[in-house]
């Protein structure tokens, strides 16, 4: 099936780009993304497994650790992360993808030789160029690779990078920071993410045609403003970015910040912790991942609806496994907890971003990713992890290791706002599906 052809203008004068369907080996195209999607959620996540020890050696706050997990990732994405979209929705996507992922994959590796803070922030800041631009473009060229009916199961197979990262990130990462200290982990963990952008370059190939996009046509302008303008304007659209903010501020900046939590209150090591929680939330996540993709395109492959209110149930199902994490003193239990929530987080993912890809228009899929994105950011990693931070360290002179606990479960009742949103786009959903 073809999607529609859309005109393109770029600065220097106008262009016809034709968008068709990527199907050559878009089976391979779907595995390197999702490696290339690993590394750099490993590479951002890294931090987490680190922290304590990244604290202490350059001496940081846990207000300074907000800063570096989330307004690093902020500032990125408001000044390049709807311009890149642009660029996912207007030129060369493997271009895109290549020159991201080197940038992220060398930024991380950047931060193991860092020796203050500020210059761990301009790492971060990099690394953070790198998903802003990596993530609308893979999301765009795998929309045209599946049709409506086949992607929530290939969306599940792509987010399975967040378990493979988690076992990188919190498994390997965590042994290797025991091993070699955690500035040496930050250069083996963001290398293979280099040879990745070469493959990316050399293998895959842009399906579009009649492509003259030029890095001028970056800058803010009108046809940018309208491309936001005309994705507000689906009503779906706008409580699916409601609900993924929400999200953001909860999982987003709430799992950055239960690493701390657990090295803090129970008697464990990095090593032992993250391989625990490696194992834990990468086994969970993908077999909620890939369960909640099949039973989605298996069952109701075109009833998006059923699929949403059924992700409001399951919603506020793990609102209440959430909060036991936390009143727990057992350390195998709360992890149990953990892997509950993680395998319902799995099912939830791909079905969600199956539908923004449904109600978006095929020429604004890159935007529509993007716009999320920043959102997200904004409001979880941005706001959420600088929140936590500041108010752990205003609440430890009274709660000592438990301020932690008390900030991250008074978090949790906020989920059911976001079920509430995921009834709400079960009623509207159907009246907005692009057809493709």
């Amino acid at each position: 099936m073809t999607e529609d052809s859309a005109d393109r203008s770029a600065v220097g004068g106008a262009s016809r780009a034709r968008r068709v369907p990527y199907r050559n080996n878009r089976y391979y195209l779907l595995a390197i993304l999702t490696l290339i999607a690993t590394f750099n959620l490993a590479d951002r996540s890294l931090l987490s497994i680190l922290v304590e020890d990244v604290k202490r050696d350059l001496a940081l706050s846990d207000t300074q650790i907000g800063l570096l997990t989330g307004f690093a990732f902020t500032t990125c994405y408001a000044l390049v992360g709807l311009p890149l979209a642009r660029w996912a929705d207007e030129g060369d996507r493997i271009k895109l993808v290549g020159v991201t992922t080197f940038v992220f994959s060398v930024m991380a590796m950047a931060s193991g030789a860092v020796t203050s803070f500020a210059q761990l922030l301009l790492a971060r800041i990099g690394l953070a160029a790198g998903e802003a631009g990596t993530m609308p473009a893979a999301n765009s060229l795998l929309a045209d690779a599946f049709d409506r009916s086949e992607r929530p199961r290939a969306m599940a197979f792509f987010f399975l990078s967040g378990s493979f990262a988690t076992l990188i990130g919190f498994g390997v990462g965590g042994a290797l920071n025991e091993a070699v200290g955690w500035r040496a982990t930050c250069l083996l963990i963001g290398a293979p993410g280099v040879l990745l952008s070469l493959v990316a370059f050399a293998t895959l190939r842009e399906t579009r045609t009649g492509i003259r996009f030029s890095l001028a046509a970056l800058a803010p302008d009108a046809s940018m403003r309208e491309a936001v303008r005309e994705l507000w304007r689906i009503p779906t659209y706008r409580r699916l970015a409601y609900a993924y903010t929400l999200v953001g501020v909860f999982s987003v900046s709430i799992g950055l910040w239960q690493p701390a939590y657990f090295l803090r209150n129970f008697d464990v090591e990095t090593g032992a912790l993250g391989l625990s929680l490696a194992v834990v939330l990468s086994v969970a996540f993908a077999a909620g991942s890939l369960l909640g993709g099949e039973l989605a395109s298996r069952f109701a492959a075109h009833d998006e609806s059923r699929q949403f209110r059924t992700m409001a149930v399951l919603t506020v199902i793990s609102v209440v496994l959430s909060i036991g994490i936390y009143l727990v003193n057992n350390l195998a239990v709360a992890l149990l907890l953990v892997g509950m929530t993680a395998a319902i987080g799995g099912g939830l993912y791909a079905p969600f971003m199956a539908g923004v890809q449904s109600v978006s228009p095929a020429h604004r899929r890159g935007v529509a990713i993007a716009v999320l994105l920043l959102l997200s950011q904004m409001a979880g990693t941005g706001g959420g992890t600088v929140l936590i931070g500041a108010m752990s360290d205003a609440m430890t002179p009274m709660l000592g290791t438990d301020a932690l606990r008390f900030v991250l479960m008074g978090l949790m009742p906020g989920y059911l706002v976001v079920a509430w949103l995921y009834w709400r786009i079960s009623q509207s959903i159907a009246g907005d599906i692009v057809q493709g």
